[in-house]
């Protein structure tokens, strides 16, 4: 079974919060069963919690919160969000990825491209899937590298595949208040940042940082977006107490 998440933005947060502020919510989930080709979407409590503190609604394509919606094919939906195989394009834009064109499917696209679209405020992202001894490996494009200094975007052209990175936890990021710094390994030269979605694992993991480690999986030059540039492959152990984030109580489904 692979799960990926749907994360709203809200455009702002209802409660004492001031308009130009956001705030996002994990409100669905989408489930593959790949033995049983089947296909499950269904909204999570942080949908209730989204609805309440920042007037979100059902999504059109599944206005009821409370059923389980089941397909043998990708939803619509997010079909839309997966490049078309037929794109002239479509090999250069999932080897951004490190992907195999011939055999990259839709879940593992979705994972590290998110499936955003400029026309709503939507993101999907993986769940982090341990193994027995509770280590889990993800991939992800650097986020907000265009809003670094010249320096750092000079470091950041200089990495190379392989090359280690460090992480660290930024506490006091303007924008969003808590944040993922990418920074590289001798200089500790923050060139972007982490996919939000990892925060509270990785806030986790602090306590051993020996636990995690990333590296450069793949550079992406022009014409690559500037948001795909580098592709970074994150490894770690979660806590024994942290069971995945189906345990926490907003990644519970509201159906029954």
């Amino acid at each position: 079974m692979s799960t990926l998440y749907l994360a709203w933005r809200s455009k702002y947060n209802t409660n004492n919060c001031t308009q130009n502020e956001s705030r996002w919510f994990p409100i669905g989930a989408l489930d593959y069963d790949k033995a049983k080709s089947l296909y499950s979407f269904f909204y999570l409590k942080g949908a209730e919690k989204a609805r309440e503190l920042a007037g979100f609604s059902a999504l059109d394509a599944f206005p009821d919160l409370e059923k389980k919606y089941q397909s043998d094919e990708l939803f619509e939906f997010f079909k839309n969000r997966v490049p078309n195989r037929k794109r002239r394009d479509f090999s250069s834009i999932v080897e951004r990825m490190d992907l195999e064109a011939n055999s990259a499917d839709p879940v593992s696209i979705l994972s590290i491209s998110g499936g955003t679209r400029q026309t709503d405020c939507l993101e999907m992202f993986p769940d982090l899937e341990p193994n027995e001894e509770g280590y889990f490996t993800c991939k992800f494009f650097v986020h907000g590298s265009r809003f670094m200094s010249d320096y750092s975007n000079e470091k950041l052209k200089k990495l190379e595949v392989g090359d280690e990175l460090k992480i660290a936890i930024e506490m006091n990021n303007p924008a969003t208040g808590s944040a993922i710094q990418i920074q590289t390994k001798d200089d500790l030269v923050v060139i972007g940042y982490a996919p939000r979605y990892l925060l509270e694992d990785l806030k986790q993991m602090e306590q051993n940082p020996y636990d995690v480690q990333a590296h450069i999986a793949k550079v992406n030059l022009e014409p690559a977006p500037s948001n795909q540039r580098l592709l970074v492959s994150l490894s770690g152990k979660l806590p024994k107490t942290n069971s995945g984030m189906r345990a926490q109580e907003e990644f519970s489904a509201l159906i029954h």
